[in-house]
């Protein structure tokens, strides 16, 4: 995605990429290597957040371009967004709450009648 080239540009990325325990994937990176062993993700707009919350991460979206896109996985609790003024740890511990889901029904509604 365009973000490879990007996310040096963005002044809460760089911070998280300071700390030892944080990986960006970089072009080429092994993507679903990182989830399945993450317990955590953080992103913006990207496919990926789906497939990282399907791997079981507990997903932190980022207040930055593109967000609003991504408000029906926070109205689902799927997800949390941080807000830019808050301390990362206080949004993971809200991340830590997120509530287990099924979930196919929840992104998807299946399970649900569909009339044609």
């Amino acid at each position: 995605p365009s973000e490879y080239a990007t996310w040096r540009q963005q002044e809460l990325l760089q911070k998280l990429s300071a700390m030892p325990n944080v990986v960006i994937a970089a072009e080429g990176s092994d993507l679903y290597g990182l989830l399945a062993g993450s317990t955590y993700q953080f992103g913006v707009f990207s496919t990926a957040i789906f497939e990282g919350i399907g791997m079981g991460c507990k997903t932190i979206l980022l207040d930055l371009p593109g967000v609003e896109y991504m408000e029906r996985l926070i109205l689902k609790r799927l997800c949390v967004k941080h807000d830019s003024g808050s301390e990362i740890h206080l949004t993971m511990e809200k991340a830590d709450g997120l509530k287990e889901v099924q979930l196919a029904e929840q992104l998807f509604n299946v399970g649900a009648s569909v009339s044609v």
